[in-house]
């Protein structure tokens, strides 16, 4: 005797689509695609660890949605926090979307239920269904995560109205929760809405420099004195929470428009804007220390000194990774040499390649002594060594160094080159390819890539 096994899941039907969003695939696909890769990655030197997303229909805040899923495109969150307010329904306290899939367009998108499951035993969070079913400000963000990221599972909130107290519990608990986790935090909001273009401007940049400044009861107190507009309040003031257990992240905002620039009159516009909290690779001493160090070693060299062997403390700089150095003289090009991957710890591979970068480039004669102190340094270290990749798509210029091998040739570009030079992908491909000693059409065609990252500095800086 045979069984028929009937599974029974809890889904979360698409509410929004065909209103907010493109309902069918294809068209939907096309629209996220085109946004995205339309933007160009801002560099941050970090992973963002919290990231503001607005939440309108794709005609309004697509653009600047976009802006923050690139900062991430390609990265390996395994779970997404999304924390968003609630417009349909009057919630008081937060509610945890205890779905098993969220369905998009693309797809489903699993839920992982075991840790909101755990959350369950704060007081004021509770699942809600009713708040979930109609709420969009969860709903677009989906098809932007599915474009960016792979084999991630959202941990979905609401909240509603909550007290200073109730958010710093909220925030210990969830911080607790996710340790060990490779998580982002996603909040939905979108900044103040239906003033004049030009109040509303000066509302949300007052309204974002607030947030990016993260103090949490400066953020509540100009709310309560309406000084601020957002409709995620309440998320926000999660995630500023947050920010402050996590420490140390830094704040930017990658792009701000609202309604005004995007679709619509200007009489009553919509604030939108991308922020990233990210946590530095490299802090400001370790960078300083870096770049002295390199200045020191092409300095040594003139006098006939090795480098310097003396072992820094700091862990980070014993640490093996790729190294490129640049030299630039009246922001010129002077020299740059670098190594994909290095045996050595970092502050001598550092060493070594400003030696070779100042003396060893083949396009240029070697560095004067009296040149030293009229050239700038910059060092890029590789967060990873160079992997390979099967589509050239899944190369994002700016934030990918570039490696192209075919045959016997061979030519790299560093993330910041085609940023420098304002290329696009297309222009920064051709471009390697007459590096490599190929027609600029070369890289069509039996050609193998890798990518890596760095991180950038310099003493410009």
């Amino acid at each position: 005797m045979f069984w028929l096994m009937i599974i029974s899941f809890l889904l979360r039907e698409p509410a929004q689509a065909g209103r907010f969003y493109p309902e069918q695939r294809e068209e939907l696909f096309k629209v996220v695609s085109q946004l995205i890769e339309s933007t160009q990655y801002i560099p941050l030197g970090g992973k963002p660890e919290i990231l503001f997303s607005p939440h309108a229909g794709y005609i309004y805040s697509g653009k600047v949605a976009a802006q923050s899923y690139r900062e991430i495109q390609g990265d390996d969150y395994d779970l997404v926090v999304i924390l968003a307010p609630a417009h349909y329904y009057p919630l008081r306290g937060i509610s945890v979307g205890l779905f098993d899939f969220y369905r998009t367009p693309l797809g489903n998108v699993e839920v992982e239920k075991n840790l909101g499951e755990k959350i369950l035993k704060l007081k004021f969070v509770n699942f809600i269904k009713e708040a979930h079913l109609p709420e969009h400000s969860i709903e677009v963000q989906l098809p932007f995560l599915q474009y960016v990221l792979k084999d991630f599972r959202i941990l979905p909130f609401l909240v509603g109205s909550i007290n200073m107290a109730e958010a710093n519990e909220f925030a210990h608990s969830l911080v607790e929760l996710l340790k060990g986790k490779n998580y982002l935090i996603l909040v939905s909001t979108d900044l103040s809405h239906y003033k004049s273009y030009e109040i509303a401007k000066k509302i949300d940049s007052f309204t974002i420099k607030t947030i990016i400044e993260g103090d949490p009861q400066v953020f509540l107190n100009r709310f309560k004195e309406k000084k601020i507009e957002l409709c995620g309040f309440f998320p926000t003031l999660i995630a500023l929470k947050i920010r402050e257990l996590r420490g140390n992240l830094k704040a930017k905002k990658l792009l701000y428009l609202n309604s005004g620039d995007t679709a619509g009159g200007r009489r009553e516009v919509v604030g939108y804007a991308s922020i990233v909290f990210y946590r530095e690779f490299f802090n400001e001493r370790e960078k300083k220390f870096l770049l002295n160090l390199a200045r020191e070693s092409i300095k040594r060299a003139f006098e006939g000194k090795d480098i310097v062997r003396e072992k820094p403390s700091d862990p980070r700089l014993l640490e093996k990774r790729g190294v490129f150095v640049t030299l630039r003289k009246n922001s010129q090009l002077r020299g740059c040499i670098g190594i994909h991957k290095s045996s050595d710890p970092l502050y001598i591979t550092v060493q070594k390649m400003a030696r070779a970068a100042a003396f060893q480039d083949p396009r240029f004669s070697p560095l004067r002594p009296e040149e030293l102190n009229s050239i700038s340094i910059e060092i890029s270290v590789y967060l990873y060594p160079p992997r390979k990749i099967d589509d050239i798509k899944n190369y994002i210029p700016g934030k990918h160094g570039i490696i192209m091998i075919k045959g016997l040739h061979e030519a790299t570009f560093l993330p910041e080159v085609p940023l420098e030079q304002n290329w696009n992908k297309t222009v920064t491909l051709q471009y390697l390819s007459l590096k490599a000693g190929l027609p600029k059409d070369g890289w069509k065609e039996s050609c193998i890539f890798y990518i890596y990252e760095t991180v950038h500095f310099s003493e410009k800086e």
